[in-house]
């Protein structure tokens, strides 16, 4: 993630130095992940594997770059497990989902509501406890209402759907003896139900 995020710094300190910047951590939920099927690549046997519904928390960093425009770096993390959907078959086993993304909002100000639409892109970082880490490239898309309460506080809520390419043809849950299940999925997708407050300095 390294890269990344040295690009999204610099894309960040090209930015007016006189606009509006704020953070905004956020709490949510995550919700209606997709399963993830996999096949063994020594015996040929398939099954799906589950991700447990999580709460999850973040935090955004960001700068306003016209009148109804921003453009910020999300990060995301959830702690929850894998869940064998086929009995005495996969793992089950604790799991970290990580997003680092980077993104843009538009909003449409209406009375103190403002309702947005935003979308990012970016990296999804799944880390297995008994297994080894596995980065994809990922993006975002959502809709939210922020409700400003002070000239440098506002309230907001919002929707996100995440979809993580999988790579059909790469390896996932790798262990000691190697990477027995291979990924047939090419799309994994993830909701995203989130509210936190912005300040703005």
């Amino acid at each position: 993630m390294n890269r990344l995020s040295t690009f999204i710094l610099l894309m960040l300190a090209s930015a007016n130095a006189h606009a509006e910047h704020f953070i905004a951590p956020f709490a949510g939920y995550s919700f209606g992940t997709s399963d993830i099927e996999l096949s063994r690549s020594d015996n040929g046997d398939e099954f799906n594997l589950g991700i447990d519904e999580a709460g999850h928390g973040g935090i955004m960093l960001g700068t306003q770059v016209d009148d109804t425009g921003t453009l910020f770096l999300l990060y995301s993390h959830q702690s929850t497990r894998f869940s064998q959907l086929v009995p005495g078959q996969g793992t089950d086993d604790q799991l970290d989902v990580d997003y680092l993304h980077l993104g843009g909002s538009r909003y449409y100000p209406q009375n103190g509501f403002s309702p947005y639409v935003t979308g990012s892109l970016g990296l999804t970082q799944f880390r297995p406890k008994s297994g080894s880490n596995d980065t994809r490239f990922s993006l975002g898309v959502g809709a939210g209402l922020d409700y400003r309460l002070t000239p440098t506080l506002s309230l907001f809520a919002e929707l996100r759907g995440m979809a993580t390419f999988t790579d059909s043809s790469g390896s996932l849950i790798c262990q000691d003896e190697g990477c027995v299940w291979r990924v047939k999925t090419d799309l994994w997708w993830q909701g995203q139900a989130n509210i936190g407050f912005s300040l703005s300095f």
